[in-house]
């Protein structure tokens, strides 16, 4: 197996794009919907809100970034957040229960709080959406913010999403990391409790880190919450 290279991403959102209208003009829905993954690939933007229908298939992974991109937009206006309420379930089925990555957390205080940028930690792909409104998300917690991305050499460097970085990966670049830092924020995604998907426990990347570590809901509204 290899990723997509640019081209075939592109080529595969013309197909999707193509059955959507199809969709459209015969049911009334677009049913067909292309992942986040293929735009970022692509190099392309993702589409509007009303393109994804309610959001219905957030949680695989479309539409997250419209969500998130929206959710600023929503949080700059003074409006409460309006990112889609996480809860697991299947659309027949009773919601899944707040365990695992949706439980809650106790976020550690950050007795560094002025003394560095946050770091976020991501996949390759979080790199690509969060780098156009780092600045915005600056602004809006009145605290510098740091992108620091967590080559997923674990499973062989070929996937980019934070939901699969591994505490392994995620201690070696912390290690490697020579940049200003007042605390690490990690996506709860990556999270299964407080255990990485390699195994390793979130208590062995905070003891190993230089700075506080923070486990954080993966929206705008958890991410400034990680950084007051």
């Amino acid at each position: 197996l290899r990723v997509h290279s640019p081209s075939e991403a592109a080529s595969d959102l013309e197909i999707v794009d193509f059955w959507r209208s199809q969709a459209l003009k015969d049911l009334g829905r677009a049913i067909f919907q292309a992942s986040d993954e293929l735009f970022v690939t692509a190099g392309r933007d993702v589409p509007a809100t009303d393109a994804y229908e309610g959001f219905a298939q957030h949680e695989n992974g479309i539409g997250m970034i419209r969500a998130f991109y929206d959710e600023i937009d929503s949080i700059e206006l003074g409006s409460s957040s309006t990112a889609p309420i996480v809860t697991g379930e299947w659309r027949s089925l009773t919601a899944a229960p707040a365990e695992g990555y949706r439980a809650a957390r106790h976020r550690v205080p950050d007795p560094h709080a002025e003394a560095g940028p946050l770091v976020v930690l991501t996949g390759r792909y979080g790199i690509a959406v969060l780098e156009p409104v780092t600045d915005r998300l600056g602004r809006l917690a009145n605290r510098k913010i740091r992108l620091l991305e967590v080559p997923n050499d674990y499973f062989g460097g070929n996937t980019g999403v934070a939901g699969l970085m591994v505490g392994e990966d995620i201690m070696e670049t912390i290690a490697n990391d020579t940049g200003p830092v007042g605390a690490y924020v990690i996506p709860d995604v990556a999270l299964t409790g407080d255990m990485f998907i390699d195994d390793t426990p979130l208590t062995s990347v905070t003891n190993a880190a230089k700075a506080p570590v923070l486990v954080a809901p993966s929206t705008a509204a958890g991410l400034l919450g990680a950084a007051r």
